[in-house]
């Protein structure tokens, strides 16, 4: 990253996933906040995905985990959240050693973000949002959104605004929202870009 330049490119791992077929692409990428591993989810076909964990020093390969279809990662803590789309399931797994501790289900669970108390996950094909207690891992509100496909989120410093970005042709806006401290969500009216 201080270089800005190319180190390596890693093919798809087809020797530590055999059952990889010609349709798999690698598809979202994030670092652990210590640095130490990058998580790369691998799409193949619409039911299934992988999580594939490497080794940031060496690049190589350490493990694998098999998922639902249309998965996104997000590092939290200890924990990996992976919010796969087709499956309607949330899993969390131990950042550190990718075992898996626990699924959360969520219709359609698409876009992901956290604060210090939350993780917030899109319901994109139903137009929700999810709101989950990152300690206990339990969905604790949920709010309609006035637009179709709810898609990508972010959410300030504090944890107390959330964005959401909607997508597709006729659904083009950015929608900002309260956070309240029990993780129940506001719509601000007069923040709606178009």
């Amino acid at each position: 990253m201080r270089s800005n330049s190319l180190i390596d490119n890693l093919s798809l791992p087809t020797n530590e996933i055999p059952e990889l077929t010609e349709n798999a692409v690698q598809y979202d990428v994030t670092i652990s906040p210590s640095g130490y591993a990058a998580y790369v989810t691998i799409l193949d076909g619409p039911d299934k995905s992988y999580v594939v964990m490497y080794n940031t020093s060496t690049l190589e390969y350490v493990k694998h985990e098999t998922v639902g279809g249309d998965a996104h990662i997000l590092p939290v803590g200890y924990n990996l959240y992976v919010p796969a789309q087709n499956d309607n399931k949330l899993t969390v797994f131990n950042r550190f050693n990718l075992n898996k501790k626990q699924e959360i289900s969520y219709n359609s669970t698409h876009g992901i973000i956290a604060s210090y108390k939350h993780v917030f996950t899109t319901g994109i094909a139903n137009k929700k949002i999810g709101v989950i207690n990152r300690y206990t891992n339990k969905v604790i509100s949920e709010i309609d959104t006035d637009y179709n496909i709810p898609h990508n989120l972010a959410v300030n410093k504090k944890g107390t605004i959330l964005f959401l970005a909607h997508s597709g042709a006729s659904a083009t806006k950015v929608v900002f929202y309260s956070v309240n401290n029990n993780g129940s969500l506001q719509k601000n009216q007069n923040m709606i870009l178009d």
